[in-house]
């Protein structure tokens, strides 16, 4: 049976193997660089699907023991997910695109050199539904592949993809590209006014309701990337080497402002809120463990792990500090078995929910 290893060296070869077909394996050499092909073009089947989502779907809190009823932490939002050729089926999770659950979406993999071809369809078919896209950061595109959407240019291309049609965005990775880069929905369009879709605002950001009223009991997400259309690219080159564990972690938050059917403010890892809910990642010791960070939203957050200790920028630390929209890459050797949280260092954020548990055997 393939070790992880081989299943996350064969993701970056493939992008995502169920999609791409197999490739051959880089050579496992302990750290040499992988040795991949480069100048493929690698394509993504992504269709943004209404879910119903539950910020604590296990009703619990492990750290302080607190109970969340279901609906104290459940709402009806939007996810990217990958799909096989043509929208034909949803892809299984694997190591390659990760849990394709919707919330955060699947991961993106390609090298240095390769052309991304992102098959895009909008199946919002909420109540409320509204026009998506995808705004890759860190690639070369032209402006139609952009997925920007402002008033300026209100007509551009794959700015605005309404429920039921599609759009193909196409990228390349050139050498300054190599790391992990998010992708989201920048789609805040007003031209959904005068098909059939009223505007309303909800701290800036543009919600599309149906002209015709709707129940009242009708609770739907705004839309935009904070609320589910968040993804990670990312992208090897010939010095990324192989990692036996790869654990990819976007931070987000969520206010009952903005979602009135929340209790709370829930601060989120990978669409989930409080111990036993969020991802438990595993590793064994004298593995390469290499985590892979994001943060979507507005406000900052310091990634910590306990325990442990990286290199960055020629130094040692525990903890890394990320503003909206940015991501950071490190990698270990494991030597701390036991079982460790990992957290937003800010208080008000581990209480509101983003921590997670990080085994070592």
């Amino acid at each position: 049976m393939p070790s992880r290893r081989d299943f996350l060296k064969q993701a970056a070869l493939s992008g995502a193997a169920a999609m791409l077909g197999s490739l051959p394996q880089a050579e496992a050499s302990g750290d040499a660089p992988l040795a991949l092909p480069a100048g493929r073009t690698l394509e993504y089947w992504i269709q943004a699907d209404s879910l119903p989502w539950i910020l604590a779907p296990n009703g619990r809190d492990s750290m302080t023991g607190a109970a969340y009823d279901a609906a104290q932490s459940s709402f009806v939002t939007v996810g990217y997910r990958a799909y096989s050729e043509n929208w034909a089926a949803l892809l299984p999770p694997d190591p390659g695109i990760g849990e394709n659950s919707g919330i955060p979406g699947p991961i993106l993999r390609a090298r240095v050199g390769d052309t991304i071809v992102i098959h895009f369809k909008n199946n919002d078919v909420r109540p409320k539904p509204a026009a998506h896209s995808i705004h890759l950061e860190g690639l070369v595109r032209e402006m139609e592949n952009d997925g920007f959407w402002r008033s300026s240019e209100p007509n551009l291309p794959g700015t605005a993809v309404y429920p039921g049609e599609t759009y193909t965005y196409r990228y390349t990775a050139p050498a300054s590209a190599a790391g992990a880069w998010l992708y989201s929905d920048f789609s805040a369009s007003r031209r959904m006014k005068g098909r059939g879709f009223d505007i309303r605002i909800y701290r800036d950001v543009p919600v599309y309701t149906r002209a015709k009223p709707q129940e009242p009991s009708e609770l739907d997400a705004p839309v935009g990337a904070q609320f589910g259309l968040f993804g990670m690219a990312i992208i090897d080159d010939e010095n990324t080497k192989p990692a036996d564990r790869e654990n990819v972690v976007i931070f987000h938050d969520l206010y009952s402002d903005d979602l009135p059917m929340l209790v709370q403010d829930f601060d989120c890892i990978n669409g989930r809120s409080f111990l036993g809910n969020t991802p438990t990642f595993q590793a064994r010791t004298g593995e390469r463990v290499r985590w892979r960070i994001g943060s979507v939203g507005r406000e900052n957050h310091v990634f910590h792990i306990h325990g442990h200790r990286w290199r960055m920028n020629g130094a040692f630390t525990d903890t890394h500090l990320l503003a909206p929209g940015t991501t950071a890459t490190f990698d270990y050797l494991e030597d701390s078995p036991g079982e460790w949280l990992y957290h937003c260092h800010f208080t008000e954020h581990i209480m509101g929910g983003m921590a997670g548990l990080y085994v070592v055997s």
